[in-house]
């Protein structure tokens, strides 16, 4: 069984879909299932630049549960993950996100333009571009940074951040 929890501020807020089966335990990342119960329903900066927030809890269903439980029962019914292009689990996940929409091979380089996004000023381009280049950040990555700023919101940039950071202190490295 699934529960869907509805923010009190939603349709502005996403709700949040958890899983109450023996059958997707908490914390099996293979299933997409993290320690809280929670269904991992993609990176959170990725799911709120896709969520429409008039298209309501319908609109959630559609766009968000329905595509995760038909991954949940082609996996139950193959044992391994369909050909539904679904990015790496945990940080990996994220830093892939990261690098589609700001054009960059280098996950290393990653944390340095997302804490740019997530600053609360705008980037100014004379700073020196964290993505290693030796060049200032409007001669480099800045159309892209600049893009993401005023397309994701910076708390859920931050959060995506740190995320990342928590588990390099870990022992992952990108």
């Amino acid at each position: 069984s699934v529960v869907i929890l509805i923010h009190p501020n939603h349709p502005k807020e996403i709700p949040a879909l958890f899983c109450d089966d023996a059958r997707l335990p908490a914390g099996n990342l293979d299933r997409h299932i993290l320690r809280t119960g929670q269904a991992c329903l993609g990176v959170e900066a990725d799911i709120r630049n896709r969520w429409n927030p008039k298209s309501g809890l319908m609109g959630f269903l559609d766009q968000f549960v329905a595509p995760y439980l038909a991954w949940q029962v082609y996996y139950e019914a193959h044992g391994c993950a369909g050909p539904f292009g679904e990015r790496s689990h945990g940080a990996l996940g994220i830093l892939e996100f990261y690098a589609e929409i700001l054009s960059v091979t280098e996950h290393k380089f990653i944390p340095g333009l997302m804490a740019l996004i997530g600053s609360h000023a705008r980037p100014k381009g004379h700073i020196p571009c964290p993505c290693g280049s030796g060049l200032r950040l409007r001669d480099c990555h800045a159309q892209a940074v600049w893009q993401c700023y005023g397309k994701l919101r910076q708390q859920d940039v931050l959060n995506d951040l740190s995320r990342i950071r928590e588990e390099m202190a870990g022992g992952f490295a990108p």
